[in-house]
């Protein structure tokens, strides 16, 4: 399996890449704009025998996320806050055709993203 780790330059972001990369998934891509925090978790990562990338992956922009997600087969959204970020992120994934695991831990935000349900299913 190869996941997309949205975020994965942040604290939440990267300790979910190290979890799915001990859980023997077999590809970690970390994306995010900050490439240089990226490359140092990957590096990190890579040196324990994992098999970790980094692509800049601007979530707010559906061009982005398309050229970050070639060939994944599912992305996890680290990026918050949620409130600020979790619906425009979902729904950009959801216009990419990319599934998605979401991590957000905010009741509202929770209730907008769960809103874009039956358009994912539409997918």
């Amino acid at each position: 399996m190869k996941v997309l780790v949205l975020g994965g330059a942040g604290d939440i972001g990267s300790a979910i890449a190290e979890i799915l990369c001990s859980l023997n998934v077999d590809e970690v891509i970390l994306g995010d704009v900050y490439q240089a925090k990226a490359e140092e978790i990957s590096k990190t990562l890579r040196s324990k025998g994992y098999e970790v990338y980094v692509s800049k992956a601007d979530a707010l922009k559906v061009d982005s996320l398309r050229e970050a997600s070639k060939g994944i087969d599912v992305a996890v959204n680290a990026i918050g806050p949620f409130y600020k970020y979790g619906f425009n992120i979902t729904k950009n994934l959801i216009d990419a055709d990319i599934n998605l695991v979401d991590v957000c831990d905010d009741y509202d935000a929770a209730g907008k993203i769960l809103s874009l349900n039956e358009l994912a299913a539409w997918k």
